[in-house]
């Protein structure tokens, strides 16, 4: 997951930039994609956006990067269709196309679906710690797999053994090979 940090894979980095705003549509985002050129020097090489963007998508709010893979967060807590995660893709002439969309089968609104991504190789893993199904945000995070055919359909919703409200599971999520990190930032009883 990244807020307006930057993301590494080898030569190429990823930048997200949810506040940008697109001529007269306010903070519909951006991600940034950079490489690194044989003298050393980082150099902006695309601009990605949302096709779908509209005032307050907030594409970009989170980022990651597997090889040749990008994963881009979209977050609008009003309406869960403008929450999803994009999926770029670098073919070989260096040009970066959209490749899939992910959005929760079960997506509603509050979810904040998309403030946290974090992709390695064929599993994407998606955020969505307002989600409500053990009670206010107690969270739970989404997993994506690459099928052959190209697309990624979601596998499983992951959910706190010990879900509570306000537990904003999945406010942070991580992936490295088969292992996945998800976090719960307001995890206690204090509310009780």
């Amino acid at each position: 997951m990244s807020r307006m940090s930057p993301y590494f894979s080898g030569h190429t980095a990823i930048v997200g930039a949810h506040r940008v705003s697109d001529g007269e549509n306010w903070q519909t985002g951006a991600a940034y994609i950079f490489t690194r050129s044989e003298d050393g020097a980082w150099r902006q090489s695309v601009k990605l956006t949302a096709p779908d963007a509209v005032i307050g998508t907030k594409f970009g709010i989170s980022v990651s990067i597997s090889g040749e893979t990008v994963l881009v967060g979209s977050s609008d807590p009003d309406d869960e269709s403008l929450s999803s995660a994009y999926l770029f893709t670098r073919a070989e002439d260096g040009m970066w196309t959209l490749a899939a969309q992910l959005r929760a089968d079960d997506g509603a609104p509050e979810d904040y679906f998309g403030e946290s991504v974090s992709i390695s190789g064929d599993v994407a893993v998606v955020g969505a710690y307002g989600d409500r199904h053990a009670g206010f945000r107690s969270g739970s995070a989404y997993i994506f797999t690459r099928s052959d055919d190209g697309t990624w359909p979601q596998r499983a919703k992951l959910t706190a053994a010990d879900a509570d409200r306000i537990a904003d599971f999945g406010r942070t999520v991580s992936i490295s090979g088969d292992t996945v990190i998800v976090g719960a930032a307001s995890a206690s009883n204090q509310f009780d």
